[in-house]
């Protein structure tokens, strides 16, 4: 039960694997696959999804040592996660979206998982945390405790640096006054008013549709 780990291997002068990094958390890995060299999305038992970085950048005692980057609970058991090869040539400048891997579960959902621009990266991340204040589920479900990281050995309160594109979508849904307040960060709960007005936001989210 040992968390991911990145391997290089070497043909000569006798073939090897060779473990130069790795993540210290406790999981029972169920899928795991690369986004890039250094980058990697792994799923566990408890149905969480986690990607991990290696920093190049830091000392090399310390690149022994996978970062997790985001980290959400899907609900369902990962069984299969397949990288997009997507070339170079073939990517779209400034697109909101890059696609980087299908997932499916053993219960027959399959899920897009796409890198955000950097220019979009935290106002997508902002509005679905305002959203969650104020699109509850059945019941009264929160979003945030629902998506929220669950292992035995860790409980968090909310996704971290992973967005829902379902949940995302249904700010189209709100009314206007709904919408409004989501913008501005009238919701409570840690809300921050977004760098962008209602019509740009619906704009952005409209746009996320066309990748289902």
């Amino acid at each position: 039960m040992k968390g991911p780990s990145l391997i290089s291997y070497t043909a000569c002068p006798i073939p090897q694997l060779t473990e130069i990094s790795r993540a210290y958390d406790t999981q029972w890995s169920t899928a795991i696959d690369m986004m890039d060299a250094t980058t990697l999305i792994n799923a566990d038992a408890e149905g969480n999804l986690s990607i991990w970085q290696r920093d190049e950048a830091l000392l090399e005692s310390d690149r022994k040592r996978l970062s997790r980057i985001g980290e959400m609970r899907l609900g369902q058991m990962i069984n299969r996660i397949r990288h997009i090869n997507v070339q170079t040539q073939h990517l779209i400048p400034n697109a909101v979206l890059q696609p980087c891997a299908y997932i499916a579960t053993v219960e027959g959902g399959l899920y897009f998982l796409a890198k955000i621009s950097e220019a979009k990266t935290q106002l997508l991340l902002q509005l679905q945390s305002n959203l969650a204040q104020v699109a509850l589920g059945v019941g009264g479900l929160s979003f945030d405790r629902w998506r929220g990281f669950v292992t035995p050995a860790r409980l968090t309160e909310a996704p971290f640096r992973i967005v829902d594109g379902d949940f995302i979508q249904r700010f189209l849904e709100l009314d206007d006054d709904a919408a409004r307040t989501v913008v501005a960060g009238g919701g409570g709960g840690g809300a921050i008013e977004l760098d962008a007005t209602v019509d740009e936001v619906r704009s952005l989210v409209e746009s996320l549709k066309t990748f289902h």
